[in-house]
């Protein structure tokens, strides 16, 4: 798993794969390095954060809750609105 990351570091790019095995690593510092590149860089994703289970190990924090906030998503899951036809 470590070499996958450290050649995904070196790759360009997207950094959703990084991201990915930095989560499966359970390297939080480093998931969250990426989610500030990911919203400096006005990834789209982002905007799945909320639901997105690579970000399962973090939700809970501090940092994670501000990132949340600074891109303007609902400040937790059960407020995140789904509407079906």
């Amino acid at each position: 798993m470590r070499k996958k990351i450290e050649i995904l570091e070196k790759a360009p790019p997207p950094q959703g794969d990084l991201l990915h095995w930095y989560a499966l690593a359970n390297d939080d510092a480093h998931v969250m390095k990426s989610l500030e590149r990911l919203y400096d860089e006005r990834f789209p994703w982002l905007l799945m954060l909320q639901v997105d289970p690579r970000a399962d190990s973090i939700r809970s924090s501090p940092r994670f809750r501000d990132l949340v906030r600074r891109i303007g998503l609902p400040q937790s899951s059960s407020d995140v609105k789904t509407s079906f036809p």
